[in-house]
């Protein structure tokens, strides 16, 4: 592929969600959204994707792009009705994804391991914790639910930090 058509395809792939998003038409931004879409499977599979280093990261390069276009497409109607525009462009970013799983899956079994968690003596597995539970608890809404579960990653979390220091 040539210079030409990887930036062409590549504004296109952004383009076309943001423009429909910022003028708050719906219909429009996912039917543009699922031509993107379509141009990136069709991408995936004439490279095949799930093959070589090199197709993955072609891959990866082009369902970025559309991700990054649905995602600033979403930015842009944050302050109006950003519920129904989010769980569509949800369903737009599973490409990026599962391309994004199948590229780092020959180095996860070197990044997970005993030595990244007991990296910083203990620290980075106290913050895994914390992170995961402050996640968790974004989507919940009642007050006594929070503390709770605040509270328990944080117990989790200490005993964690205790376990894995040297």
């Amino acid at each position: 592929m040539n210079t030409a058509t990887l930036i062409l395809i590549s504004i296109l792939l952004i383009a076309l969600p943001i423009i429909p998003a910022y003028l708050l038409n719906f219909p429009a931004f996912v039917t543009l959204s699922t031509i993107d879409l379509a141009i990136v499977i069709y991408i995936m599979i004439t490279y095949r994707t799930w093959t070589t280093l090199k197709s993955r990261i072609v891959g990866l390069y082009f369902s970025g792009v559309y991700a990054l276009g649905i995602t600033l497409g979403i930015f842009f109607v944050l302050p109006v009705k950003p519920r129904l525009f989010a769980i569509v462009g949800l369903v737009y970013v599973l490409p990026f994804i599962f391309q994004f799983i199948i590229s780092i899956k020959p180095f996860i079994s070197k990044l997970v391991s005993r030595n990244l968690l007991t990296f910083g003596n203990g620290y980075v597995a106290f913050l895994l914790v914390l992170i995961i539970g402050a996640i968790i608890g974004r989507y919940l809404a009642n007050f006594y639910q929070l503390i709770i579960l605040y509270s328990g990653t944080i117990i989790i979390g200490i005993l964690i930090l205790l376990y894995l220091r040297k």
